[in-house]
């Protein structure tokens, strides 16, 4: 119907262009107006166009060729197929480019002003970031780059671009914000008050050598969010996410705790979780807060205790994913591999290193009743304050 309409409006258009003979005059130049049979080429042209050519440069190149090696996602391949998001619009845009191309140099403009705060403007970043994407869409890109840029902060990252470009040869970049770390193969994305937020602030970086998502040693986002029970009752048993997860609860400190464990299938990936959360000791509520990392208004509190984490196949021994001992509040990997696996058909692992035997007596005690409740999970007390879970 839409397109229907868009067609229409365009038709009539160049009836009224063909009527008026004379679109602007050579002595006063203006918005130039395209000739009929121009015009007509350049529809046929729109309507053979099946998609928006995907290109990247060869840093980006290494990445996506790791992927696919190491998940079997060839992620150009895919994005190449998706179908261009501007075909609609480029009939309209076939019958008077300037004005297009006119508004994309206004709105790219409006950007560098509140990105630097030129002609009189105060720097705004979220003005800059929607007039920036205003332009690059008025202006109907045919290709887009995935680029990167050298950073002086340090030689080993390298922030992705998205580059438009034009069919009039222009070209018009958008920082994503988002770091390549040529020096581990992560995607990440760092915030110069709280560090790593992972990308888009999501909370969660990428290994690229790997294929997995992990959480980031800043995850905003889901400090924000906290944690409740709700979560996992709206989420954890639907046809996206189908996973586990056992409750450890314990009192510590005048408040009360909960280690919990997650593993599963979310979406295409097969993964697990261990976090840490507390409220006030006798607290009913259903809501938890995170364990406390720095920067806090509390003295910079610090609760994150050093763990591993590990996910392997039970049927075959295959590890998804091994990752080193990490001082965090809640470890996570989500594997993005060929093949997908149910909660019972893999074992997570976690050592994790306690603040002291009160802890670890108080944990491996509610460990021992998820045991007698029939849960097949097992530990080990290694000596050291710390406990190995295989669940």
């Amino acid at each position: 119907m839409v397109l229907t309409v868009i067609r229409l409006i365009c038709t009539i258009c160049s009836l009224l262009q063909v009527f008026c003979a004379v679109g602007v005059s050579a002595e006063k130049p203006g918005v130039r107006i395209t000739e009929t049979k121009e015009y007509v080429q350049l529809l046929r042209d729109a309507e053979n166009r099946n998609n928006l050519e995907i290109v990247c440069d060869p840093y980006m190149q290494e990445v996506f060729d790791l992927f696919e090696q190491n998940s079997g996602w060839d992620v150009l391949a895919v994005t190449n197929t998706i179908p261009d998001i501007f075909s609609h619009m480029r009939w309209v845009y076939a019958l008077c480019p300037d004005i297009f191309n006119n508004m994309r140099d206004y709105f790219l403009q409006r950007a560098y002003d509140y990105e630097f705060g030129t002609n009189d403007t105060t720097i705004d970043a979220g003005k800059m970031v929607m007039f920036k994407v205003f332009g690059i869409l008025a202006g109907m890109p045919e290709t887009v780059e995935i680029g990167t840029e050298p950073q002086d902060r340090s030689p080993n990252l390298r922030r992705i671009t998205l580059t438009a470009i034009y069919q009039d040869g222009s070209r018009a970049t958008i920082d994503s914000g988002i770091d390549f770390n040529t020096a581990t193969n992560t995607i990440e994305q760092t915030d110069v008050n709280l560090g790593n937020v992972g990308i888009a602030s999501t909370g969660f970086n990428f290994d690229v050598d790997d294929a997995f998502a992990y959480s980031s040693t800043y995850p905003q986002l889901q400090r924000i969010l906290r944690y409740a029970k709700l979560y996992d009752d709206l989420f954890l048993d639907t046809a996206a996410i189908r996973a586990d997860t056992v409750r450890l609860q314990y009192t510590y400190q005048n408040r009360d705790w909960m280690l919990q464990l997650w593993k599963g299938r979310y979406f295409f990936t097969t993964g697990g979780e261990v976090g840490f959360y507390n409220k006030p000791e006798g607290d009913t509520g259903d809501w938890w807060d995170c364990a406390q990392q720095p920067p806090n208004d509390q003295g910079n509190l610090d609760e994150r205790l050093p763990m591993t984490f590990r996910l392997t196949v039970k049927e075959t021994g295959e590890v998804l994913v091994d990752r080193p001992q990490t001082k965090h509040w809640w470890m996570t990997a989500f594997v993005l591999k060929p093949y997908l696996y149910t909660a019972e058909r893999i074992t997570l692992e976690s050592t994790i290193t306690l603040p002291d035997t009160e802890v670890k007596d108080a944990i491996a005690a509610s460990l021992e009743e998820q045991i007698a409740a029939g849960v097949q999970i097992t530990y080990t007390d290694n000596g050291d304050n710390s406990l190995t879970l295989v669940w």
